[in-house]
């Protein structure tokens, strides 16, 4: 038995570890996460053309890294308690690589880099891009085609030639330096509303609490210190990575029959005229079983209204005058726009006592335990905003168009930040993007080609409209509640682990590009995003689409329901749908998610209507069980596919 001095000594050793946060160790890890992240999913999109890791908002990238520091904690703290991360370092660490979570592939260095080098590339008089686009280009905004540049970059360079990383010096830092405005601004509207949405509304944020909840559990505190040896949590477990690995064997058995329920591609008719996604899939179910019931049946319901709305304008034929399917985002871009307008109101008692501590009242809000002081946060956002607008101006753009551009992007990242932390939806993005809803109103005739030609490029920052940072941030600011030393330093993790990301995605992109041409890396890659974006903007300059009395009528339908469901929701206890669903119920992405989202409703009602919210923390670890399942299959398949099929991979996970 250890004598009392050395009882002492190891407790008063224990107890500082437990309540290191941002350490230089714990900075290290995250960036090492983020590097991580970025060259897993450029590899395997890339290369070997598996899995896409970053499609949604907690990256199988960051998630598995993290996943393993948690596992491997318990047996560090075992037998090297000196090398065990604490649970505030392990959220620190997480940190870091969410905020570069959503830079590689499609989140933004993909689109970014196939968008500065297509256009001089793929310039062809059929295309017209050379006559319509090419001369409103600043030449600061894009490389320099000089010497084959681009060329080289999509087939390869010469034998003997170096990368020309000259001609990107310019455009990329440039790049950078809008993305980092975005940034910033994203950062610090974060800031200012988190503890409105927090504290005073209390939204539910989901992911991060089952991360924070992992990461103490795995530091020996907590509610769940022994997970790793609970049986719900291991059958959970053992269910998930059965059946991943079930659906492997087909690969190397011709035949073999597959569990096509837990299998991506699987969609059936739901109508004549639309079909529905039913697969399975347990990363979306595990996290979905930890949001309330009433916000996974309304995203469940207004799947199944969008879907029954569609059938019926078709069906009447008027499909073709503006209610296609497609054109239905209006109706959820209006509920977004209203769901955010609501939002800020109910914050506005909350954005008056900011201000207030902004111009250094002492009635203002307390700002101590927030990520940034509400002065720097308001001046960050106002700045921020500013030089985004100016950048957008040099860029071809009027006053008029950079504004609203700038403010729309803004609100709906706002909006789909929000709805996040509030869902905890995995697969979730916004309805309408801010350059569609400003052609669809204003119509493409009344912006100059100067204007549409800078309004193409910005589909960099189009992102699968996932809202490029600010739903991270959001987390980020909910994890950091849990880390109780130098919580202001975080800003600087976020900070290092942005730049850390973006800085190893192009530089991938590019090194691999140029050695053995981006072509190589399949047409889905650097074309997806780029190509049909520089054909339609093009298509704008030449002839114009008119703007539609559909989209208005769909737009304040949906603005005009999100209002009444807003309404219904807080007049009476018992109305049992949330309005959230109405925003984003038929976007891209939840369209592959609302069957998995409908399964964990069914599932958590079952047992809350026959166990009660006892039975429901207590079945909570298998459900835990089947994210790391799932997780843990996904580098299995990786690995495999880089030993076995490299370049014919095999997407073990997507949606």
């Amino acid at each position: 038995m250890a004598s009392p001095a050395g009882q002492r000594e190891a407790d008063a050793v224990g107890t500082r570890l437990a309540i290191r946060g941002v350490s230089a160790r714990a900075l290290s890890v995250g960036l090492g996460i983020a590097a991580l992240h970025n060259f897993w999913s450029l590899h395997s999109l890339y290369i070997i053309r598996g899995s896409w890791l970053n499609r949604t908002h907690f990256p199988m990238g960051v998630f598995v890294p993290f996943l393993i520091l948690v596992l491997a904690t318990p047996v560090l703290r075992r037998f090297a308690p000196r090398l065990a991360m604490s649970g505030p370092e392990l959220l620190v660490a997480l940190c870091a690589g969410l905020a570069g979570g959503m830079v590689p592939t499609f989140g933004l260095s993909t689109t970014w880099i196939g968008m500065l080098a297509i256009p001089h590339y793929l310039a062809t008089p059929e295309n017209q891009w050379g006559e319509y686009l090419l001369p409103h280009v600043p030449g600061w905004m894009v490389p320099s085609n000089a010497q084959g540049a681009m060329r080289w970059l999509f087939e390869g360079l010469p034998p003997g030639d170096g990368i020309p990383w000259g001609e990107w010096a310019v455009p990329l830092f440039w790049w950078t330096a809008l993305l980092g405005g975005m940034a910033l601004v994203s950062f610090c509207s974060v800031a200012l509303l988190h503890r409105q949405w927090s504290g005073h509304e209390r939204l539910a944020y989901p992911i991060p609490s089952v991360a924070a909840d992992m990461a103490e559990g795995a530091a020996g505190r907590g509610e769940w210190a022994g997970l790793l040896r609970n049986r719900l949590f291991i059958a959970g477990l053992s269910v998930a990575l059965a059946i991943k690995v079930w659906n492997l064997v087909p690969a190397f058995v011709h035949g073999f029959p597959m569990i096509r329920l837990f299998h991506q591609q699987l969609w059936v008719y739901f109508t004549q005229y639309s079909m529905v996604h039913v697969s399975l899939n347990f990363y979306t179910i595990g996290f979905a079983y930890m949001t309330g019931l009433d916000l996974l049946l309304s995203i469940w319901l207004f799947h199944l209204f969008y879907i029954m709305e569609i059938a019926a304008f078709a069906r009447i034929g008027l499909g073709v005058a503006g209610f296609s399917g497609g054109d239905v985002s209006w109706q959820g871009g209006g509920a977004m726009m209203c769901y955010v307008g609501l939002a800020l109101w109910t914050a506005r008692g909350h954005l008056r006592r900011v201000v207030r501590r902004a111009l250094g009242r002492t009635d203002g809000a307390e700002d101590a335990g927030e990520l940034m002081r509400y002065r720097w946060a308001v001046w960050g956002l106002v700045l921020g905003v500013a030089f985004v607008i100016c950048w957008l101006r040099m860029a071809g753009m009027g006053l008029l168009l950079a504004t609203a551009l700038t403010v729309l992007l803004f609100v709906s990242y706002l909006g789909l930040a929000r709805i996040v932390a509030q869902t905890g939806l995995l697969y979730v993005n916004l309805p309408q993007s801010a350059q569609g809803l400003i052609l669809g109103t204003a119509g493409a005739a009344s912006i100059p080609a100067q204007g549409l030609t800078a309004m193409a490029f910005t589909n960099v920052f189009a992102n699968d409209h996932m809202g490029l940072f600010m739903p991270a941030f959001a987390q980020i600011a909910k994890l950091a509640e849990r880390v109780e030393r130098h919580r202001k330093r975080l800003g600087w993790v976020v900070l290092l682990g942005l730049l850390t990301s973006i800085a190893t995605s192009v530089a991938l992109t590019l090194y691999w590009g140029y050695s053995g041409g981006a072509y190589n890396f399949g047409s889905i890659a650097l074309f997806r995003r780029t190509v049909p974006s520089v054909n339609g903007y093009v298509s704008h300059m030449r002839s114009p689409d008119p703007v539609h009395a559909a989209s208005f009528i769909l737009f304040a339908a949906g603005a005009a329901g999100m209002a009444l469901l807003a309404f219904l929701r807080y007049r009476f206890n018992w109305w049992p749908v949330h309005p959230a669903g109405l925003a984003v119920g038929y976007t891209g992405m939840t369209r592959h998610a609302a069957f998995s989202i409908f399964a964990a409703w069914v599932c958590k009602f079952v047992v809350i209507k026959t166990g009660g919210m006892l039975l429901y923390r207590r079945t909570v670890p298998f459900f835990i069980g089947t994210i790391v399942g799932y997780a843990l299959a996904v580098p299995l398949g990786y690995v495999l596919d880089v030993i076995f099929f490299p370049g014919q991979g095999h997407g073990v996970h997507a949606y």
